[in-house]
């Protein structure tokens, strides 16, 4: 019985770990599409270099 349900929170925690890196992910291509989608006039507009989309879409796997 203990053993079983040790199973299942290792399994829940795994499916949980999952969930949450897919979720960052997801929100990383997210960014990365929706900057790399503006003109270099916008990017200007804002401060932000065209080689630098890469790593600030990366940055937003630090708010998962």
């Amino acid at each position: 019985q203990y053993r079983k349900s040790s199973q299942m929170a290792f399994l829940n925690k795994t499916r949980f770990r999952f969930a949450t890196a897919f979720k960052a992910y997801a929100e990383e291509r997210r960014v990365f599409n929706e900057l790399s989608s503006l003109g270099d006039r916008e990017l200007t507009d804002l401060g932000i270099a065209r080689g630098d989309i890469a790593t600030i879409a990366r940055s937003t796997r630090n708010a998962f």
